[in-house]
């Protein structure tokens, strides 16, 4: 079953989400970029298993370093690997800048906080880790294919989702790699 393309949030939100959970963990409070890229690229998963629909609504793709949401790499390219202290904003139909946000539903704050839970405690370059297995959907995005070949190729929602499913019914792989 395919998704529409406006199904989902704005990934802005979600990063905003899940940095402002950060800001919450005295013992978890840093999110560099890589880490935040992983933590929605995981809940988006955990999403189109658990409740077949997409968290976000723009392209994930397969870039060197793992999958990456466009818009939220442009957003915080700035700070590099360093933790994360501002928050994505949104243009308003006023010309200004707000905070992006959104009233995720129960469901999906269920999945965010699950997601956030489980990974919290892990490294960007360990998610990038668990998101780079030979199985995973970038794999088979930049599978056959040289780094200028695969970057920037859009991974389906469909494959995306299908790893998941699979994930959630196996017992393969480490804790790390079970659901949240």
């Amino acid at each position: 079953m395919g998704f529409q393309k406006k199904d989902g949030y704005d990934a802005l939100a979600v990063a905003n989400w899940f940095l402002d959970k950060a800001a919450e963990d005295p013992e978890h409070n840093t999110v560099d970029h890589l880490k935040l890229q992983k933590l929605i690229y995981i809940a988006h998963g955990w999403e189109l298993a658990a409740n077949n629909r997409p968290l976000i609504y723009q392209d994930v793709q397969a870039w060197p370093y793992g999958p990456v949401i466009p818009s939220v790499y442009h957003e915080f390219k700035h700070c590099r690997e360093l933790a994360i202290a501002d928050r994505a904003t949104i243009l308003t139909k006023e010309d200004r800048r707000v905070p992006a946000s959104a009233d995720f539903d129960t469901k999906t704050l269920e999945i965010l906080t699950r997601v956030w839970n489980r990974y919290r405690s892990n490294s960007g370059v360990d998610l990038m880790g668990m998101t780079h297995n030979s199985d995973t959907p970038w794999a088979m995005a930049a599978k056959g294919k040289s780094k200028d070949e695969y970057a920037g190729t859009n991974i389906s929602d469909e494959s995306i989702k299908q790893y998941y499913i699979a994930l959630a019914r196996s017992d393969r792989g480490t804790r790390d790699n079970r659901s949240p």
